[in-house]
This record gives structure tokens, sequence and C-alpha cells, in this order.
């Protein structure tokens, strides 16, 4: 990532540029938009050739020596698209905390459309399992597969109030239990998002299949629980845990689409270059979502399996959500702040 550095330029400096023909004007206008990190690839060549326009130019001017001001004022803009072009960006943050301040927060950037696309897939999954569910419940072991619970007490389950009351009923576990749980569900969680990462080399269908099957889990076992009395107890036992394991499965998921897309629509770099940028993304969010995945299985232990009330099981859930906002907000407002550069040595 390459440096932003911004100048304010004095009102006679303005004027001056504005006499000074359009290929000034366009860099400036260049210059802006890199400032404020808006620059597509198209319009980065275009302010590589500005600069060489305008550096040759400065040049000239420098033996004529006509125009001060403007001379000062376009020696500026070289200087500003220089540390576009050439330098890079000196790492201020300590690497940790560079990564969740500007690595992290860079790649949601880039990849939000696509993080769109990974919800309304996997939304779209949980749509089709509880229409399914909610249509004839023998279809209930068609949606939940048998390794995570058995056909037969998942009917029993669905026909049974009793039965999801004794599912639904509080424990309280021993800390090492509890520890192992996480544990097994930290590797489980953490193995299918990093499938649906890594399959997106396949042209993303996997990936896509992935979210769909998830999504199909997840809509056809809530449907159980959500035609009674039990809708309340049911959300207090899975929404807390849901929160950021489903947003470190839409994660790991985006970066398996990223990959895919640069398969099938490489554009104008090219598939190798096309992927390796991708991929780039890809490690960013993976490496993000294990921090959720890890959240996520201390919750469902610790939370789940325990004789919380409902009450604080919205409260961690509410807490949790509180907590991703936070971060976001933490970074659009660190994303917002120009880095400055003392050009005294100007005037």
């Amino acid at each position: 990532m390459l440096a932003s550095v911004g100048w304010d330029a004095p009102q006679a400096m303005v004027k001056t540029t504005r006499a000074g023909g359009k290929h000034e004007d366009r860099f400036a206008e260049l210059i802006d938009q890199a400032d404020r990190g808006r620059l597509d690839f198209d319009a980065l060549r275009e302010l590589g050739r500005e600069y060489r326009v305008c550096s040759a130019r400065l040049s000239e001017q420098k033996t004529r020596a006509r125009d001060p001001e403007a001379l000062r004022y376009l020696n500026a803009l070289c200087l500003r698209a220089y540390t576009h072009l050439y330098v890079p960006r000196a790492k201020s943050r300590a690497p940790r905390l560079a990564f969740w301040l500007d690595e992290l927060p860079a790649a949601l950037g880039r990849t939000a459309r696509l993080q769109l696309l990974a919800t309304a897939l996997l939304a779209l999954g949980a749509l089709i399992g509880a229409s399914i569910v909610l249509e004839d419940g023998r279809n209930v072991s068609a949606t939940v597969p048998a390794q995570m619970y058995p056909p037969a007490a998942l009917q029993q389950l669905h026909d049974s109030r009793d039965a999801r009351a004794r599912f639904l009923e509080r424990h309280d576990r021993s800390a090492g239990i509890n520890a192992l749980f996480a544990g097994s569900l930290f590797a489980h969680n953490t193995r299918v998002g990093l499938l649906s990462l890594a399959a997106g080399i396949l042209a993303a269908l996997p990936t896509v299949g992935l979210l769909v099957y998830n999504g199909l889990t997840l809509g056809g076992f809530a449907a159980i629980f959500m035609r009674g009395s039990e809708r309340g107890a049911f959300l207090a036992w899975i929404v807390p845990h849901a929160v950021p394991e489903l947003l470190a499965i839409v994660l790991c998921s985006t970066g398996g689409l990223a990959m895919g897309l640069a398969v099938i629509a490489p554009g104008r770099l090219g598939r190798r270059a096309a992927l390796r940028r991708a991929s780039g993304d890809a490690l960013q969010l993976g490496l993000g979502s294990l921090v959720l995945f890890v959240c996520a299985a201390l919750i469902e232990s610790f939370v789940r399996e325990s004789l919380l009330s409902t009450q604080a099981r919205v409260a961690v859930a509410a807490l949790a959500v509180s907590a991703l906002l936070g971060y976001v907000l933490l970074v659009r407002v660190l994303a917002r702040r120009k880095a400055k550069v003392d050009v005294a040595f100007l005037g």
C-alpha cells in the first residue's frame, strides 16, 4: 500500500494552477482522489502519465523560472504524486495492530459486494430449509445431516413438544468439559470455514454450494423451534454464538468467492495476477475469521451450555453485536484521518 500525503495550497497557487493548463488541473484532481483512496487501475495509470508530463514541465520551468508561484505549486504536486507512485507507506503501527486497523479493513472494503453475495446465498439456503420443513415435517432429516443429529431423534424433536423442552434445558457442566467442547467446536467450524475459502480456487462452485448447504441446515433446524412457544428460548440458545460464527463463515466464503471471481473473470490483470491479489484478500479474511470462530466456540460452550437466564444470553448476543459495530466505527474513524507531512521546506 502506498503512502498518502495531504497539502493545502495557498489561494494564490490555486489561481496559478487554474491558468496553468489542463494537465495541472487533471493532475491535481487525480492526486486529490488518491489522497481519498479512490483511484482505480485506470486512474492510477493516468496519474503516472500525468506525473511524467508534469515532471518534464517542472524541469522546463526550473530552467526558465518565469513564475515562482507556479513553479512551487507544480513542484508540490509532483511531490505528492511521487509519494503515491513510488514511496511505500511507513508502518507506524505494530504488525498485529496494523492487521486489525489497516490490512483487514482494507480487505473488507475491497470485498464488500462479495460479502453481501455470500450473506444472500446463506440466507437463501436458510429460507429453502425452513420452507421445506414447515411444509412437511417429515422433510426435516433432509435438511439436517445425520452426523449432526440422528434422523430418528430429529423427527422426534420436530413432533414432540416435550422433546424440544428437554433439548433446550439448561445444564451446568464443569469448566474442563466446556473447554474440551469448545476445542472440538473450534476445530469443526474452522475446518468448514477454511474449506469454503480454499474451494474458491475451483471457480467458487463448492463455496456457493457450502453456503447454501449451511443455510439449509440452519433454516431446517430453526424451523423446528420457531413454530411454537419455544421460539424465545431457542433464539436465546442460538443467537449469541451464531453472531460470530455466521459472520466468520461469511468472511471465509467471501475469500473463496473472491478467488473464484479471479479465476472466472480475471480482467486485464490476467488470471495469475488477479488470483494473487484475490488470495491476499482471502488470507486476510481467513485470519480475521479465526478470532470469530474462537469467540463462537467459547460462547457456545460457556454460555449456551450453562444455567444463564434468557435475559443474560440476550445480553451476550447484544454485546457481540456491539463489539462488531464498535470495531467497524473505529476503523471508519481511523480511515478518514489523512496522513500529513511537513511541507514547510517548499516555502
